[in-house]
């Protein structure tokens, strides 16, 4: 009896430490919970857990909120904030941060005060506890050097990564181009955009796999 009853004592310690840490797993509170704010974000972050999330939103300054959904492990920056209930759709799992709070406090905030990165930056350590800024490539649309779905080198687009993929000739910003067959990566999707070169202020060279 006195065996049972310490098996079933550590069971129950053990099941309570485990969902302290499966609920606490984020580093602030969430503002809202199942919720997210809809029609704000910017970049999408997936695979990643709860405070990777936060920390993605916190280094960068366009970003005033984020969603989490801890099921999916989907992160989204949003570049807006919102009180309004209208902005916000019904989502299992999902919780809705406002990091307005914490920016510019050293404590939540690793680049605070004379730190802080300016919008289209996030903020890096260094091992030296050093702070720069970076140019934040995500969520810019990047040149890949494809074009009619075909690589530079004459190679046909295959999609093996099975991420979002629009190609469709087709620039509603530049509607009249004769060619609007380039591929633009986004962190989220690749898509064709005008091939107006002139337009386009960032690309990759060269892609190695």
């Amino acid at each position: 009896m006195e065996v049972f009853t310490v098996v079933v004592f550590l069971y129950n310690v053990g099941v309570a430490y485990f969902q302290q840490c499966t609920v606490r797993t984020l580093r602030v509170d969430a503002d809202k919970n199942g919720v997210r704010l809809n029609g704000y974000t910017y970049i999408t972050f997936s695979n990643i857990g709860p405070n990777a999330c936060y920390n993605e939103c916190i280094r960068r300054t366009k970003c005033h909120s984020f969603n989490y959904n801890s099921i999916t492990r989907r992160c989204d920056i949003n570049k807006m904030t919102s009180s309004s209930e209208t902005d916000f759709v019904d989502e299992t799992n999902c919780v809705y941060v406002d990091m307005t709070q914490y920016r510019g406090d050293s404590y939540y905030d690793p680049c605070p005060g004379s730190d802080a990165c300016v919008e289209g930056e996030f903020c890096q350590t260094l091992k030296d506890d050093k702070k720069i800024c970076n140019r934040d490539v995500k969520g810019i649309p990047i040149w890949i050097g494809l074009r009619s779905k075909r690589w530079m080198t004459g190679d046909i687009f295959q999609n093996i990564y099975t991420m979002p993929v629009q190609l469709n000739d087709f620039d509603g910003g530049y509607r009249t181009d004769s060619d609007a067959s380039c591929g633009f990566l986004t962190s989220t999707s690749l898509y064709d955009t005008s091939c107006n070169i002139r337009q386009q202020h960032s690309f990759v060279c060269e892609i190695v796999l």
